[in-house]
């Protein structure tokens, strides 16, 4: 509503407020020149029959005048209502707190220990430490479930549980378990509840504990059932919720499902002697806890032996061939073979009912004389064998025993011949001889026979303990002994001196071992080297590295190398010098280390591959019971997994803007990587890599160290050009935006005072000059807006050349965009209260150009008094006009303004009563004097006539003098 129209609604309602009484009538009366004489006498708080008159006319503003009431809110009544209705609910509620209680969930999980038994984060990722629950994850290599599956996770079974978590409600009416991921929980002090913060968000829900299709789930009971087929180390956050049938909620402490395996330690069997070697203990000495697979858990997590219980379930015996038997079920060790190859089974069951088997290859061997003898008979290369050495396993000696011992044998004449310590030596062997020999006749020939020594592994040194590479399969020591029978002892240095040969047959069963690293990450369609570190138990030479090398997928044949590695694939072998050694006798010409290399030219496309490195050497291990192949001898083959990824090289679309790509800033270098990722997103090697793996180059490439992206990683280093510009480029797109942004402002400032004009040319009711006057208000108005916006705009253009960061740039711009936002606000309140104003200077002038009309219109007035009620008018008008130039807001321009209306009316009426006393007392006068001309009167009528007319006057006089407003009257009678 418009000032203007403001008034005009105050004029109509001031007209209603006011009841004249006898002044009224008197001024009327005077005003349409009746005689007073004439008048009738109107007492207060009469209504007149003028006012009768208007009355209907007035009828339409009667809603209007009864606004000036102001409305009663009904807070009472909102009160009362609300206090009504919890006095209704309020003894339920407190009737079913005490009637119905929420359930109980006990404290799930174990604590989060390390190897020294402290608490530790059971996340990776995560600093909370949450309590956690192992179970049995998918089973890997050869590790089965209860029903002999692979590569699968085992269920729950409650029968077999030893530890639950039971639910209870002390009103037995549970509705629902419910799971959630406890995204929501921002920081948490372990077994303290109340200690939970949330970051703002809500709980994932899940279906199951294992995920939304999952099986796992918890019973009411506490029983855990269905499987977690999650990867060893792979870990789950939850917590349980649990509601009854009133809706108590209960939730239960945050805590991670940590999957996890128990699977041999190695692929090695256990070698025992004798059934006195064969335990329990050293047979669960070969399984180890396993959580390696995935990484999602924090590494440093212990998973003791209280979580899970081994058992022996049975075992197979294992064929020459390599086939196995069907199982036998024995639980009593003593039940076992007590020699040859066999597999024990161990069953393996958690506190939560699951179950995995596991198979443990056993090596019985049993050493007698017997199986010397057998030894002694075995032939290779034309000679005799008196006994069999394995080369590099600790603990070998072969005893040299003699047959055919005469009574008068002395040991002490007993030696190695010359010069073949020396040839012992380069094995690192040496001849230890008894200081006695127990002679015995084991085959009832009369012959007597014993152990006069040992050639046994030295001790000390690099090789301590373990026969190194011969060179040969088989060598022969030789051995003297003068013979002295006991009639001729004196001439001894004079007896036969015999030579007795000795030849051990070396043999090497152990595979070379391979050490690659956890993944090779390479490009496509580039030239690549892969190198796979390898050592034996022996010493190799380039003669004995000659076993046949491959890497192929599982079920790939017909080729030595996968097509997916590429194309000009080539696998080769190396020794590698470090592992060299002068005491083979060969000039250091052999190691027991060595690389395996495969080159070529990476596929077209990306991909990860799992492949079966294969590396033989042929480093004599053919023993008395084995087989040739293929008419040759085999070879010590090993077989390990080599994981292969190519990715493709990665490129920026949107260079990233810093200030100096030599010194970048932590948020530059966060902002390059985000952005480097972002143009990758189908690069999932890349977009796993640490923040550590980028390196922002001072000529503004980027290099990518793919190594970093996991433990013991062999990855490439990708170059990214042109991955960052200069901030200069950003500062000044962040200042054309603001330029944008100020021409828009600008653009709605001209249109709202174009506006402002328009609404100012249709006002019929500003005169010319006035009209002027307010378009002149709101174009200065307008021109002070626009002014501001570019004052705002320079300063967020100055803002932006200080800033130094991108961060800092797009905050300055956001900064200028919002200041330039309020700029246009308050300029264009400021046009509005311009136009507002100008148009209640324009309401003020009129009202006080009618009042002066009003007052010249008194025909009864003396100049100097219209003059003094002209002054009075137009003082009041002045000061309005000041009061609206002052008004901060539309409620100080209308106090002006009916300040103004009132002043001016006042002004009027006052002007008025002037105008009818001076009429009352001309008339007065008048009436006196034609009294007093009336010679029909006695001087009695004349007195009394002369003193009617008196009190006539003073009463008419009082009447006008006493003419006030009757606003609270009216309001009071309206109300009524």
């Amino acid at each position: 509503m418009s000032y203007k129209d403001m008034f005009r609604k105050e004029q109509r309602f001031s007209f209603r407020k006011f009841s004249f009484g006898l002044a009224s009538a008197v001024i009327a009366n005077v005003i349409l020149g009746g005689a007073i004489a004439n008048s009738p006498v109107v007492h207060a708080n009469t209504v007149t029959e003028a006012e009768t008159a208007v009355a209907p006319a007035n009828q339409d503003l009667g809603n209007e005048t009864k606004t000036e009431e102001e409305p009663k809110e009904p807070i009472e009544a909102v009160r009362t209502d609300m206090e009504n209705r919890a006095a209704e609910i309020l003894p339920e509620a407190l009737n079913a707190s005490v009637t119905n209680q929420a359930p109980v969930i006990p404290t799930i999980g174990d604590l989060p220990k390390d190897a020294s038994g402290q608490n530790v984060h059971g996340k990776a990722t995560d600093n909370k430490i949450y309590r956690v629950v192992y179970v049995f994850g998918n089973v890997a290599g050869t590790t089965e479930t209860e029903d002999g599956k692979q590569n699968v996770a085992p269920t729950f079974n409650r029968n077999d549980a030893t530890k639950t978590f039971p639910i209870t409600d002390p009103d037995s009416d549970i509705q629902t378990i419910s799971y959630e991921v406890p995204a929501d929980i921002a920081s948490y002090t372990l077994d303290d509840p109340n200690s939970i913060v949330t970051n703002g968000t809500s709980p994932g829900p899940v279906s199951y504990l294992d995920g939304p299709n999952g099986s796992a789930t918890l019973t009411q009971d506490g029983y855990l059932t269905g499987s977690f087929p999650w990867g060893a180390g792979d870990l789950a956050g939850r917590r349980i919720k649990v509601t009854d049938a009133t809706g108590n909620t209960t939730k239960s402490n945050p805590f991670y499902m940590v999957a996890y395996t128990v699977k041999p330690v190695d692929d090695k069997p256990l070698a025992v002697s004798n059934s006195s070697e064969l335990t329990e203990q050293a047979i669960f000495d070969k399984l180890v806890v396993d959580k390696s697979a995935k990484t999602t858990s924090n590494s440093a997590l212990v998973i003791d032996s209280s979580n899970y219980k081994h058992s022996i379930a049975g075992y197979r015996t294992v064929n020459s061939d390599g086939t196995k038997t069907e199982t036998v079920e024995k639980t009593n060790l003593s039940d076992f073979p007590t020699e040859g190859k066999y597999e024990v089974r161990v069953k393996t069951t958690n506190v939560y009912g699951q179950t995995i088997y596991n198979w443990i290859p056993v090596n019985a061997y049993k050493l007698d004389t017997a199986k010397d003898a057998e030894i002694r008979k075995y032939t290779d290369n034309q000679a005799p064998i008196h006994a069999i050495m394995q080369i590099g396993q600790a603990g070998e000696k072969a005893a040299v025993i003699l047959k055919d011992i005469p009574s008068d044998f002395s040991i002490e004449n007993f030696n190695l011949k010359d010069g073949v310590a020396d040839e012992l030596a380069k094995r690192n062997l040496e001849f230890v001889r008894n200081d006695a020999v127990a002679t015995t006749d084991t085959d009832g020939d009369g012959a007597k026979e014993g152990i006069v020594g040992y050639i046994q592994p030295k001790t000390g040194g690099a090789n301590s303990g373990v026969a190194t590479y011969t060179g040969s399969n088989n060598l022969t020591y030789g051995f003297t002994y003068k013979a002295v029978e006991t009639k001729d002892k004196a001439n001894a240095t004079e007896a036969k001196t015999l030579e007795l040969d000795y030849t051990i047959l070396f043999i090497d069963t152990k595979a070379p071992v391979m050490t690659p690293k956890s993944e090779y990450i390479r490009f496509v369609g580039e030239e690549y080297t892969v190198s796979v570190p390898g050592t034996d138990n022996a010493f190799l030479n380039t003669g004995k590295l000659n076993g046949t090398l491959s890497i192929l997928k599982d079920g790939e044949s017909g080729s030595l190398v996968s097509s997916d590695l590429g194309t000009n694939t080539k696998i080769t072998s190396e020794l590698d010098p470090t592992g060299a050694t002068a005491n083979q006798g060969d000039d250091g010409q052999s190691s027991t280390k060595f690389n395996v290399k495969i080159t070529g030219t990476g596929p077209a496309t990306e991909g990860t591959g799992t492949y079966k490195l294969r590396v033989g050497e042929d480093n004599y291990p053919f023993g008395p019971e084995g087989k040739l192949v293929d008419g040759n001898k085999p070879e010590n083959v090993g077989l390990t997994s080599v994981k292969v990824t190519f990715v493709k090289h990665a490129t920026v679309s949107t260079p990233v803007s810093v200030e100096n790509p030599a010194n970048l800033t932590p948020e530059e270098k966060a902002a390059v990587i985000a952005q480097i990722k972002k143009d990758n997103a189908d690069n999932e090697r890349l977009k796993g890599l640490p923040d550590s793996a980028f390196t922002v180059n001072s000529d503004g490439t980027v290099s990518v160290d793919y190594s970093a992206g996991g433990v013991n990683v062999d990855g490439a280093t990708d170059i990214i050009k042109n991955a960052t510009t200069n901030l200069a480029d950003t500062r000044n797109e962040a200042k054309a935006e603001i330029d944008t942004k100020l021409a828009e402002h600008k653009k709605a400032i001209e249109a709202k005072r174009d506006e402002a004009f328009s609404k100012i040319d249709d006002d019929i009711s500003l005169r010319a000059e006035q009209r002027q006057a307010a378009k002149d208000a709101v174009a200065a108005a307008a021109g002070d807006a626009l002014k501001e916006l570019d004052n705002k705009a320079t300063e967020a253009k100055e803002n932006i050349d200080k800033a130094t960061t991108v961060l800092e740039i797009d905050d300055a711009k956001t900064n200028g965009e919002i200041s330039l936002d309020n700029a246009e606000d308050a300029g264009e309140k400021a046009i509005d209260r311009a136009k507002d104003k100008a148009e209640a200077i324009a309401v003020v002038e009129n009202k006080a150009f009618e009042a002066l009309e009003k007052v010249n219109n008194n025909p009864n007035l003396l100049e100097e008094e219209k003059k003094a009620y002209f002054d009075a008018i137009d003082a009041s008008k002045k000061a309005a006009i000041e009061k609206i130039d002052e008004a901060k807001d539309s409620v100080d321009i209308t106090a002006a303004i009916e300040g103004a209306v009132k002043a001016s009316e006042t002004e009027v009426l006052k002007a008025a009563k002037q105008d009818a006393l001076n009429k009352l007392e001309k008339d007065a006068a008048k009436a006196k004097e034609d009294v007093a001309d009336n010679s029909n009167l006695t001087k009695e009528q004349l007195e009394k006539a002369l003193e009617d007319i008196q009190n006539d006057f003073d009463k008419a006089k009082a009447a006008v003098n006493e003419a006030e407003p009757q606003m609270q009257f009216r309001k009071k009678r309206i109300r009524e």
